[in-house]
């Protein structure tokens, strides 16, 4: 039985580890978001006779699947597979391009549409700067790295390379490497253990010029070659039943009934999916047929396969695992629009070791909500209700915070802002206000009562440093709201200097049209 998706849920436990690890005097960048978003991005690659067991981190840059990980991860040939965060898996069908020395290798995998990362300028890196380091979800020891650059290095033959205090463990070899901003500025390397612990970063533009150097394209046959899709179709799943071994039967099995989805024959691929003896795998091959379903505007089909999924999940042996099963295919259900069942759902999640299972999961329904722009309060109750429930004090605040976001995201600012003011800790009052804003001043939002509300609020936090942080975070997203006057008036307002500074240079910015 596969353990995929229960080590992907350890992804954000390691991530609330690390918050609770650094002071927040140390690291001032609130890394959560850019997590939130760049996972999908992220992938870990496997062989096909050890799919839980990666040898290595890698990243997309290309919607096309272009993907740069370590020379190490590939230097010993043979087939490797690419899983993502959800669990799928693709073949690497060529490596582009590779260079030894600066151990990068750029690979290949078949798709449309994947979510990739922007890639930055390591020209412009200092010492000194914030970064933050992010692994495959599917590694056991952990994906997430927080620090600083704290110098460059040369290698001899490798050439300059950045030197960082964030460990870097062999499985989170290749993982990208953030700026602040968002942008891949690295990418995770070395770790020279016999000196002194110094853990290097590869400069993404080392990268950007592998990428200019000629690739190697295989030649077109002479003669296309007619294939018939039935017969690919048959062929595959014949070889599929006669696999004695019972995981890579089930993972083939899936791959086909996935395949067949997406090629419309979802009767035949249900009938596949249903025949597959792991549970955990049959839950999640309904999934992605259910998925596929949805996509073709078949809601009702969809939500009969989406309960069968779940009905395999939940005959799951282990509960952890089933836990896990049972939030992938929340997500996917949420991701079709079935907020109220996807809720229902997360109800039945159990608290597995802290496993942040329904934190990770409500912060996507979450998000999925904002994006439909749904206006029901009662759905946004609710959300909210079991976000409450979750025992873990950081997960409860993180769920909530988001939850706050993905609220004025969706129009219900007012909302977002009573959920803001009920935290009782200043840090979650000023961070969920800055969310709120930030959203606010993408939108141009000029209403001026939202904003006095928001102003009170902030006013209303006893610690005088964190009212002052909040109060500059507003000031700043009025300015980009184009309420530069009033965003003036509040900076001259903030009581501790150093906050007022920051809000007054951060209007300037807004003034002159120059990103932070």
């Amino acid at each position: 039985m596969r353990h995929g998706n229960l080590v992907k849920t350890l992804c954000l436990l390691v991530w609330l580890l690390t918050l609770t690890s650094l002071s927040l005097s140390q690291i001032s960048t609130d890394w959560s978001n850019l997590f939130a978003k760049a996972s999908p991005s992220i992938i870990a690659l496997v062989s096909p006779d050890a799919k839980d067991i990666p040898k290595g981190s890698g990243f997309l840059i290309s919607d096309d699947g272009k993907i740069v990980t370590n020379f190490q991860a590939v230097k010993s040939g043979g087939n490797l597979l690419v899983r993502f965060y959800d669990g799928s898996l693709l073949p690497v069908k060529d490596v582009l391009a590779k260079d030894e020395a600066k151990d990068l290798a750029i690979l290949k995998v078949e798709g449309k549409n994947l979510p990739f990362l922007q890639l930055g300028d390591s020209e412009a890196v200092k010492s000194g700067d914030e970064i933050c380091l992010m692994g495959s979800q599917f590694l056991a020891e952990g994906v997430l790295g927080v620090g600083f650059i704290t110098g460059f290095k040369e290698l001899m033959g490798v050439g300059r390379l950045f030197q960082t205090d964030a460990f870097i463990s062999e499985g989170i070899s290749g993982a990208p490497v953030f700026n602040p901003k968002g942008e891949v500025i690295g990418i995770a390397s070395f770790h020279l253990s016999q000196a002194q612990n110094i853990n290097l970063l590869i400069p993404i533009n080392d990268l950007k010029a592998l990428l200019k150097q000629p690739t190697e394209k295989p030649s077109p046959p002479s003669k296309p070659i007619p294939l018939d899709l039935s017969n690919i179709f048959d062929q595959a799943l014949h070889i599929a039943k006669s696999i004695t071994g019972a995981t890579e039967r089930s993972f083939t099995l899936s791959a086909i009934a996935e395949v067949m989805a997406k090629a419309g024959r979802f009767e035949q691929a249900i009938q596949i999916a249903k025949g597959i003896d792991d549970a955990d795998d049959r839950a999640l091959a309904l999934k992605n047929i259910a998925e596929e379903m949805a996509k073709a505007g078949m809601k009702e089909q969809a939500q009969t396969v989406f309960e069968q999924a779940l009905q395999a999940a939940r005959s799951v042996n282990e509960s952890s695992e089933r836990s896990s099963t049972l939030s992938v295919i929340a997500q996917a259900m949420a991701k079709a629009g079935q907020f109220e069942r996807t809720l229902q759902v997360v109800r039945e999640f159990t608290y597995e070791k802290g496993l942040p299972l329904k934190l990770l999961a409500l912060c996507y329904i979450a998000e999925e909500m904002a994006k439909a722009k749904v206006e029901n309060q009662t759905l946004w109750e609710e959300i909210v209700q079991l976000a409450r429930s979750i025992e873990k004090t950081d997960d409860r605040s993180l769920a909530l915070r988001s939850i706050a976001q993905e609220m004025a995201k969706a129009g219900q600012i007012e909302q977002a802002l009573q959920l803001a003011k009920s935290f009782s800790e200043p840090f979650w009052q000023s961070s969920t206000l800055k969310s709120i804003v930030e959203v606010m001043a993408k939108a141009k939002v000029k209403e001026q009562a939202l904003w006095e509300k928001i102003v009170q609020v902030a006013r209303s936090i006893e610690n005088e440093w964190w009212r002052s942080k909040a109060l500059s975070f507003i000031a700043e997203a009025m300015a980009k709201a184009d309420m530069k006057e009033q965003a003036f008036q509040i900076a001259q307002s903030i009581p501790e200097p150093s906050h007022q500074v920051l809000a007054l240079i951060g209007i300037a910015r807004v003034l002159l049209g120059v990103e932070e």
